[in-house]
C-alpha cells in the first residue's frame, strides 16, 4: 500500500532510515567490534589501549586516571570525550567529585542538549557502550574506512506475488585505532 499510495519523499524516508541503521552498527563495531566472524575490532578490544579498574563505585581520581594514562602516551590532543552507557551517566550524575552538602558531581551539564562534560572534556551516553564500561580518548585516532558507501539493491520481482519488494543493503566499512595511546577503558563496570 505504501508503493500504490505514496509520494516520492518516501523513498528518501527508506534511504535515511536504511542509513541510520548502517550507523547504529558502524558506531558498535566501533566501540565493541570483537574482530571475530567478519567484525571490526572496537576500540574497547584493541590490545594495547590503558585501562582503569574501578572496583567500586566511580570516583574522581579514577575519572583522572582515563586522562592521565592518554596523557602519559603524549596523545591528549584532537577529539577527547569520554563514551558511557546510559546507567554509568545516571551514577556519574549523582557521584560527588567535590563535597557533600552542596557537592559538585562528576557528570556535570554539557553545552548541548544530550551530552554532558566529565573533567572538563565532553561526554556522551550510548547503549552501544556494553556492560557500563566507560571510555576517555581521541576520537579522532578512531579511524572509520567506507569502500561503497551504502549500496541499495531493489527488487521488485522475487517477491513480486505477494506484491512485496525486496530490498538489499550492502556496505563494505572497517574501523581501527590508528595509534593505541590515544584510548583507555575501564576493565569493569562504571556503574557500581
Amino acid at each position: 500500500m505504501l508503493l500504490a499510495q505514496s509520494s516520492v519523499d518516501v523513498e528518501g524516508l527508506v534511504r535515511e532510515d536504511l542509513a541510520r541503521v548502517l550507523a547504529i552498527a558502524i558506531d558498535l563495531a566501533g566501540l565493541a567490534g570483537t574482530g571475530v566472524g567478519g567484525q571490526p575490532l572496537g576500540v574497547m578490544a584493541t590490545p594495547g589501549i590503558g585501562s582503569v579498574h574501578f572496583g567500586a563505585a566511580a570516583t574522581w581520581a579514577k575519572i583522572i586516571d582515563f586522562e592521565t594514562q592518554v596523557a602519559n602516551t603524549n596523545a591528549l590532543l584532537g577529539s577527547l570525550a569520554y563514551v558511557c552507557d546510559p546507567s554509568t551517566r545516571a551514577k556519574l550524575k549523582a557521584a560527588a567529585k567535590i563535597g557533600s552538602t552542596y557537592p559538585t558531581f562528576i557528570w556535570e551539564k554539557g553545552s548541548k542538549p544530550g551530552e554532558g562534560e566529565v573533567n572538563s572534556y565532553r561526554a556522551v551516553a550510548s547503549k552501544q557502550v556494553a556492560g557500563s564500561k566507560m571510555l576517555f580518548g581521541n576520537w579522532a585516532d578512531m579511524v572509520i574506512a567506507d569502500w561503497i558507501g551504502m549500496d541499495v539493491v531493489v527488487d521488485p520481482y522475487t517477491l513480486a506475488d505477494q506484491h512485496q519488494i525486496k530490498v538489499t543493503i550492502n556496505m563494505l566499512a572497517d574501523v581501527g585505532v590508528r595509534h593505541t595511546g590515544s584510548f583507555c577503558a575501564s576493565d569493569d563496570s562504571a556503574a557500581q
